[in-house]
């Protein structure tokens, strides 16, 4: 029995050898393919997270950067106003701030104030004249003996830290000295280095920086560097705590924690801890182990340099991870699936012959499927082989053409003509360059010229030459249909042009791209000025951005409109228009644009205006008929109740009178 089990063995052993190697061969194919896409898929990965990681970088680079330029804009306002001002008080400077809503627009400056310049022989006539402001105790900070000093007399928001800042010379500090010399001889915006404030405490302190602007007197000549050193003022500055300012410029929510990036910023372009100005993990404490790629990107500001330092967190590669052990697991499943597969597929002899001819009756099937098809498809069908050769013609080329008659030969062959040569060429052409769309006419055995939309492309065959195959589709109805709407567009042109009324059209983008002969006449213009916006140029200054809001609000509406305004005539009058615009739609009832039609109205307006005058005129007259009959209402009011109280009083007593004292009385 062990014998038998022994040969049996033997005789399987020899069969999974003999015929299993292929399966073996896929099977490690299989698992070098699966381990060489995850790492593909891993290196892709990265460059992708790569490049998300610049593009966000770059777009925090330029946030910080506009928000620079704002910054130096303000403080370049500053300098206007005091150069538009003999002098600038500390309530004008306190107003000038307030109306500038700094804090809300620009959130993250620690202030806006103003040092100005004190010679060394008018230190203690400015001393005292600050104290006569309502500042006992003012005076310039650090002390000493200097040539030149400068004080900050007005800061914005002057409370809490700023208070501190009140009187300090920054001149007499070189980081913030170099700043300013370099900011009063170039006349530019200028950033200090890195430096802390006099407003920090003992608490919180942020490292700092400031920019400066210098303010010239008036009069005095400013284009040298030596004349701007004379002409020399003061700085309009702001001070900047760096936590605070760039907490006012980057949504943290939206670019740093969204995103899991750590970004630093460095003064100049060295990366050491002492040159480091920001940490937007400070307060995270974020460990830098988790961090996995960086990008360090320069900023420039009117030649101050800094630089910004990003690293990003590997939990957003976490994804990315997966995917790769989804590749690995897959992979190797599908590798031991196929084994298995071509394994029994190999050593079964019976199942390979039973595929075969299962393929075979399914190509034929195909074969016969794709015959049925091509006879009874509505285009004409056609394959020739690589010399131009017919090789096939579907039932509708044959029953159209007669094509039938064409198999075995080529385009010139049947054709000995121009035609012929011309189809030759635009095979060959195909065969070339892959692909050819065309519309071409061809006569039709009913001796009628129909037009066809022709598509010829390469059919590839492994281990054959490339075979050409085409479709034709009949568009002689489209092709009738088009020329029927351009002749009917001409017509409708043609009856715009032969009246009076200025007519209009404009496409899905909102800009004109038709004006009729009349309104070339009325304005004297061409119609490539006309197009586009150009017949802007001629309405009213006064009229355009009403128009405009008409126009455009109308347009996303799809509504008719109707709109007043004045347009330039050729002779330099403007003359009021009524312009009526109404949607159109093309026969799908899709909308194109609209079309507009325009007329004079001016005698009308100014009929509106005499009318308007004239019920002014009967207003005010009417409002003089009243006054007059109330003046005479007064003045008539005290004889009649004479009368009508005498009347009165007779009628009681005129018993008592005879007729001559009722005479006298009267």
């Amino acid at each position: 029995m062990d014998k038998y089990k022994r040969k049996f063995r033997f005789f399987i052993s020899k069969i999974t050898f003999k015929n299993s190697w292929k399966a073996f061969l896929a099977l490690l194919i299989g698992l070098i393919l699966t381990i060489l896409s995850a790492f593909y898929i891993d290196y892709d990965a990265k460059v992708q997270a790569k490049t998300e990681l610049t593009l966000v970088c770059n777009e925090i680079k330029t946030k910080i950067f506009t928000r620079l330029q704002a910054h130096a804009q303000l403080l370049r306002s500053a300098s206007s106003f005091f150069a538009a001002s003999d002098t600038v008080t500390r309530k004008e400077w306190k107003s000038f701030n307030e109306h500038g809503n700094i804090n809300k627009n620009l959130p993250g400056i620690q202030g806006v104030g103003f040092s100005q310049i004190i010679p060394k022989n008018e230190l203690q006539q400015h001393i005292q004249k600050i104290r006569n402001e309502g500042f006992p105790n003012y005076t310039i900070k650090p002390a000493g003996e200097r040539d030149i000093y400068t004080s900050i007399i007005f800061l914005e928001p002057f409370s809490g830290r700023n208070l501190r800042a009140f009187g300090y010379d920054m001149f007499s500090e070189p980081i913030r000295r170099k700043a300013m010399e370099i900011s009063r001889d170039s006349n530019l915006a200028m950033l200090s280095g890195k430096v802390i404030l006099v407003q920090e405490t003992d608490k919180s302190i942020q490292f700092g920086t400031l920019m400066y602007v210098p303010v010239y007197c008036n009069g005095k000549p400013t284009k040298t560097a030596t004349e701007r050193r004379n002409a020399i003022l003061g700085w309009v500055y702001s001070p900047y705590r760096m936590n605070d300012l760039m907490n006012g410029i980057l949504d943290r929510r939206d670019l740093i924690d969204k995103n899991r990036i750590h970004l630093q910023i460095y003064d100049n372009y060295s990366i050491t801890e002492s040159s480091i100005l920001y940490d937007s993990q400070s307060k995270d404490k974020i460990s830098n182990e988790v961090m996995s790629q960086n990008i360090s990107l320069p900023l420039e500001f009117n030649g101050k340099k800094w630089t910004l330092f990003f690293t990003q967190n590997k939990e957003r590669f976490s994804f990315f991870n997966s995917k790769v052990n989804i590749v690995l697991v897959g992979g190797f499943f599908i590798s031991i699936l196929l084994f298995s597969l071509l394994f029994s597929l190999l050593n079964t002899k019976l199942r390979a012959k039973q595929i075969a001819d299962k393929l075979i009756l399914d190509l034929k099937d195909s074969e016969n499927r794709f015959s049925i098809f091509m006879d009874y498809i509505p285009a004409i069908v056609f394959i020739k082989d690589n010399e131009g050769k017919t090789l096939f013609v579907n039932k509708h080329m044959d029953n159209v053409l007669g094509a039938s008659k064409w198999m075995g030969k080529t385009m010139f062959e049947i054709f000995p003509n121009e035609f012929g040569k011309k189809m030759v060429a635009d095979d060959l052409r195909v065969l070339k360059l892959g692909y050819q769309r065309i519309e071409e006419s061809i006569i039709q055995l009913d001796n009628e010229i129909h037009h066809y939309e022709t598509q010829k492309f390469i059919i590839r065959q492994d281990g054959q030459k490339d075979s050409l195959g085409g479709i034709c589709l009949d568009i002689t109805e489209r092709k009738l249909a088009e020329a029927k709407v351009k002749e009917i567009n001409q017509s409708y042109r043609n009856l715009a042009d032969s009246g009076n009324i200025l007519v209009w059209s404009s496409g899905l983008d909102k800009l004109c791209n038709y004006f009729n002969k009349p309104w070339l006449e009325f304005t004297g213009r061409t119609l490539e000025q006309e197009t586009g916006n150009g017949w802007t140029e001629g309405i009213h200054p006064e009229d355009l951005n009403r128009c405009m809001e008409v126009y455009i609000n109308a347009f996303e509406r799809k509504e008719i409109f109707s709109m007043d305004y004045r347009l330039l005539r050729y002779d330099g009058e403007y003359r009021w228009i009524q312009d009526i615009g109404s949607p159109t739609y093309n026969i799908a009832n899709e909308f194109i644009g609209y079309i507009g039609h325009c007329q004079d109205i001016t005698e009308r307006e100014i009929a509106k205006e005499t009318i308007k005058i004239k019920n002014e005129r009967l207003i005010l007259a009417d409002l003089d008929k009243d006054r007059f009959l109330g003046i005479l209402a007064h003045d008539l009011k005290s004889p009649f109740n004479a009368i009508l109280g005498f009347l009165e009083l007779l009628s009681v007593n005129i018993r008592n009178y005879n007729i001559d004292e009722i005479e006298e009385q009267i």
